[in-house]
């Protein structure tokens, strides 16, 4: 659907990201073409910000994941308007999270 680079960011979403943090990596909003999200480094970079801050927003990583996949607005609207909203999405990441987890330190 549009979504860029290994974390998955759409252009508007990219270029709202590095607006904010692209200070931090030397980037001028000006600069910004949505093929800079395949730089590796750039797109992980803004993910991780992103998710960070969807983080703080929801307060809750679950609901970071859900707005990470289907939009903050989406979630914020489904959620005050108490919609349920499909959690297959961030019920993938945290098992696949937790499956790494259990990889790095396995039990004896």
């Amino acid at each position: 659907m549009g979504a860029r680079g290994l974390m998955q960011i759409m252009p508007d979403t990219g270029r709202s990201l590095t607006h904010t943090v692209g200070h931090e990596y030397g980037l001028r909003l000006t600069a910004f073409r949505p093929e800079s999200l395949d730089d590796p480094l750039l797109n992980i970079r803004l993910g991780v910000h992103y998710l960070h801050d969807l983080k703080k927003q929801f307060q809750d990583i679950s609901l970071a994941l859900s707005a990470y996949n289907f939009g903050p607005a989406e979630i914020q609207n489904r959620l005050e308007n108490n919609i349920e909203f499909p959690s297959e999405f961030a019920a993938l990441v945290l098992d696949a999270y937790q499956r790494f987890q259990r990889s790095k330190h396995p039990a004896f």
